[in-house]
């Protein structure tokens, strides 16, 4: 597999704590890859610095190889959402932001927006679709969205 996503010597400090110190990780394309940890040790942190909600303290660098709009070897700005979207970067954050009780469909529209029909209502088979066309492409096809 080749690489997808280096990234170099990243680290965060917020007032009275270091959450991360010189972290390097390199992703690789068609793999997937777990934060396991105990709490306090960054996971979250560094998840949060690759999709833009916090920016690196100190002097880092990330390298974009392939997929989405950019080109091979693009750095990527870390710290900057934009910059992670452009490159095709997504992120499956932990479950805290589902809505227990409302189907998967449900949910997918409060972060994607609804789709509605003529008049304002909101079209339940045009998100049933658009739930079960993106879990397919995930390789989840017997899914009751």
């Amino acid at each position: 597999m080749s690489r997808l996503l280096r990234i170099d010597r990243v680290s965060k400090v917020f007032p009275g704590q270091v959450a991360l110190d010189n972290v390097d990780l390199d992703i690789t394309a068609g793999s997937t890859h777990a934060l396991v940890g105990q709490n306090g040790s960054g996971k979250s942190t560094l998840i949060k610095i690759l999709c833009g909600y916090h920016e690196p303290t100190g002097p880092s660098s990330a390298t974009y190889f392939g997929h989405g709009d950019l080109t091979e070897g693009t750095p990527l700005r870390l710290g900057d959402g934009d910059a992670a979207a452009e490159a095709g970067i997504r992120f499956v954050h932990q479950d805290l932001g589902l809505v227990d009780g409302l189907s998967a469909a449900e949910n997918i529209s409060m972060g994607a927006g609804y789709i509605k029909k003529p008049g304002g209502r909101i079209d339940w088979q045009a998100h049933s679709k658009r739930a079960s066309d993106a879990l397919a492409e995930l390789g989840f096809t017997d899914l009751d969205v």
